[in-house]
């Protein structure tokens, strides 16, 4: 069952049928929100998403009583990233044990290559304690043994990761981080997904995935708490974030028409009204509303 975060604009979400709307307390159980913000200090460096900060704050701290995961969807440039890197650095400040990987969609062919990422960093006394079977698998998979890939069976690698989280959330919170799962190869994306739904304890998966990309389903990812997974829509910025994230990057102000047809053209979205005023420079308020919006996103679409 996927919750869903509050939010005071129009975030048009993208919402399966089958997803129902859960207040936001629930989030953290019985735990009471009252307006408190348990993560402070991410609202330091992101402009526009207090709410959203607010929900990742949240959802870290609901990781003490279980196993808990939050989808993060959006288009592409919008800012999931953005908010993904605020929630991975704050939980390494509060001292959780982070896993992360950052697919790209080049590397879906690769067995394996997301979850050589999240244990690149691992401690290997974690690794020396598994079963033989177990350790000598990850060990195949993060290409310290001479045994080919195909070599492995599937199930014997999904359980050995679900052993390496459950033995790290056994003595401390832990986030398993992915940014962009839809370029999840498909090896790794079964062994996560395998490991989500059994793992027990302190454990908080932190998940984005684009909304605009084709032909890609969402994921079907669960945890063992069957209220522990949420949602949260990454919607388009106001219009003085957009003046704010335009100020901060090419030091100057536009006058408030050019805001606005800025703020038209790239419907709210950060990383295409920077495009749209670096390629359109001065001459970014000529020129009839439909094209200049049409421009924008020809323009831009291909770098997001």
């Amino acid at each position: 069952m996927i919750g869903r975060f509050p939010s005071s604009v129009d975030r048009r979400p993208f919402v399966q049928p089958s997803h129902r709307a859960i207040p936001y307390p629930r989030i953290q159980g019985s735990w009471t929100v009252d307006g408190a913000y348990p993560f402070p200090t991410m609202s330091i460096s992101v402009v526009g998403r207090q709410t959203e900060l607010q929900g990742i704050g949240t959802f870290l701290e609901s990781i003490n009583g279980g196993p808990r995961a939050l989808m993060l969807y959006g288009e592409a440039g919008i800012g999931k990233t953005t908010l993904w890197q605020e929630g991975t650095a704050e939980a390494r400040r509060h001292g959780y044990a982070v896993l992360l990987c950052r697919p790209a969609q080049s590397e879906v062919q690769l067995s394996y290559s997301s979850i050589a990422d999240l244990l690149a960093d691992l401690d290997e006394a974690v690794l020396s304690r598994l079963p033989t079977p177990q350790r000598e698998a990850l060990e195949v998979v993060r290409l310290r043994s001479q045994k080919p890939h195909a070599t492995v069976d599937r199930r014997l690698v999904a359980t050995a990761f679900l052993a390496v989280l459950q033995r790290l959330c056994d003595r401390t919170p832990v986030l398993l981080a992915v940014d962009d799962f839809q370029w999840l190869d498909r090896t790794s994306a079964q062994a996560i997904e395998f490991a989500a739904r059994r793992v027990t304890g302190k454990i908080g998966f932190m998940i984005s995935f684009r909304t605009t990309a084709r032909n890609l389903d969402e994921p079907a990812f669960r945890v063992a708490s069957p209220d522990g997974i949420y949602r949260l829509d990454v919607g388009p910025l106001s219009l003085a974030a957009i003046h704010h994230v335009l100020r901060e990057r090419f030091g100057r102000t536009y006058p408030h028409p050019i805001l606005v047809r800025i703020h038209e053209a790239s419907a709210g979205n950060p990383f295409l009204a920077l495009e749209l005023v670096r390629v359109h420079g001065s001459g970014i308020g000529l020129g009839p509303r439909r094209s200049s919006a049409t421009n924008c996103r020809g323009d831009c679409s291909r770098f997001a």
